[in-house]
């Protein structure tokens, strides 16, 4: 009996501990070399420097193919009980603020981003495209990144060629096809955070 009880407590313990650890925030972007490739990309000066940084905004409201994947990605994440954070949500979020302040340059740094939403892990998403008539090839590539250390925690990658299918559903498919082993692997870095 005494032992019954004993494993209830320690069981019960470990359910409270697990419920109050945070879950990592993720959120889908655009990788810089798509951006900058597709002309999503502006010159800043830091310091005395001129420097590129990636046009969020204009990326959000203009394109249609990679916006697309994320938002297949994104829908993928929450219905494998992942905490995903829109990009397109909080540029709104981002152009609110500005316009309450009087301001409007639509020019978020990927910094600002993500403060404003609380993310702790990237997942940066770049898209190939190549038509040869009704036929079109592909190269997705999809990494996790932990914002903290910089390091890769996550990836899959798929190249298609010469597919009839509509670019959205080859996205999807192919997204579907590496999902299960790209979620081990986010959750086996959940689990290595724990300890």
């Amino acid at each position: 009996m005494k032992k019954i009880l004993l494993f209830v407590c320690m069981l019960a313990s470990s359910i409270v501990l697990c419920a109050q650890t945070k879950i990592p925030a993720l959120m889908v972007f655009p990788s810089d070399s798509y951006c900058i490739d597709h002309g999503y990309s502006f010159m800043m000066n830091i310091g005395n420097e001129k420097q590129t940084a990636i046009d969020y905004y204009k990326f959000v409201m203009e394109d249609k193919d990679l916006m697309a994947g994320i938002k297949i990605l994104n829908n993928a994440l929450i219905e494998r009980g992942f905490v995903v954070r829109d990009l397109s949500q909080t540029i709104k979020s981002l152009c609110s603020e500005e316009a309450e302040k009087g301001q409007n340059t639509n020019k978020f740094l990927y910094k600002k981003i993500l403060e404003e939403s609380e993310t702790d892990i990237a997942v940066n998403m770049s898209l190939q495209v190549q038509k040869i008539g009704p036929r079109s090839s592909y190269y997705i590539n999809i990494d996790a990144v932990n914002i903290s250390t910089k390091a890769v925690i996550a990836s899959m990658s798929e190249r298609n060629e010469r597919t009839l299918q509509p670019l959205d559903i080859a996205i999807k498919s192919s997204i579907l096809a590496h999902f299960d082993e790209f979620c081990h692997q986010l959750t086996d870095f959940f689990i290595s955070q724990r300890k």
